[in-house]
């Protein structure tokens, strides 16, 4: 059984893509394909592996977000005008897009606003963090705020989202999108791009799947949050309950997991 998780979507595969190829042409030819059942964590995911490997024998079974399994959360958190915590949990690599993150925040905030970025997660591309960096320490907002608060166990990521308002992350790919659930799961509407599983956000009022291509839609999307008012935002925050519950049902999902492993 192989789970790829997101690495052969399209825009993964174009990073590093010449030893990414070298190795998919090389599992080809060895035969091992015939002796492997993949497991897809949607039917997105399933797309992905299909247009790879043609004849693949492939299983849907989704993840399970450690955040769905607590059944007693309920953070309520306060929003002025102005003001916006967004925050993001990731593996630092180019394919969560981090840097772009970076530079629309610099492109949205203006003047009389307060806007910090939360950053959690292991750097698994130092080069690509680096990058990151230099375009954190060429920030000269004072109302701006960017910092990395390093990796963050999931018991803990209840308390560290108390106070943080929305996901922002305009990953180039997702097979399912952890953080995008357990965000929900805590109350936090998300700011993510369309090469997810999880589209058309808006008319469940729980955030916004956007074009990569639109990086003005992005701005627009972002300066919106930050002068969003308390009513408008508890409205948002209690959809996503709502919203997890329609489309995740954990019960059937464990019975998906079991049947992964049948014959």
């Amino acid at each position: 059984m192989l789970a790829p998780r997101g690495m052969l979507g399209e825009k993964s595969l174009k990073i590093k893509s010449k030893k990414k190829q070298l190795f998919i042409g090389l599992i080809r030819n060895i035969g091992i394909l015939n002796k492997i059942t993949w497991q897809a964590s949607s039917e997105f995911e399933y797309n992905e592996i299909r247009s790879v490997f043609p004849n693949a024998k492939i299983r849907v079974a989704s993840n399970i977000p450690y955040a769905v399994l607590d059944k007693e959360i309920d953070l309520k958190r306060v929003k002025y005008c102005n003001r916006i915590n967004f925050f993001v949990v990731l593996r630092i690599t180019p394919v969560k897009n981090l840097l772009f993150s970076i530079q629309l925040l610099k492109k949205a905030i203006v003047d009389n606003t307060e806007l910090v970025f939360s950053i959690y997660g292991p750097v698994e591309d130092v080069s690509y963090w680096e990058k990151c960096k230099k375009e954190i320490d060429n920030i000269h907002f004072p109302n701006l705020k960017i910092e990395y608060k390093g990796e963050v166990k999931p018991i803990h990521l209840k308390e560290e989202l108390s106070n943080k308002h929305f996901l922002l992350l305009p990953t180039l790919n997702e097979n399912f999108g952890h953080v995008i659930v357990e965000s929900l799961s805590f109350g936090c509407p998300v700011i993510i791009s369309d090469q997810t599983p999880w589209r058309n956000l808006q008319y469940s009022n729980v955030g916004w799947d956007i074009s990569l291509a639109d990086e003005k839609r992005f701005i627009e999307v972002i300066k919106e949050c930050i002068k969003m008012h308390q009513e408008e935002y508890d409205s948002m925050s209690a959809s996503t309950s709502v919203y997890l519950r329609e489309k995740m049902n954990i019960d059937e999902i464990i019975e998906e997991t079991k049947k992964l492993f049948l014959n």
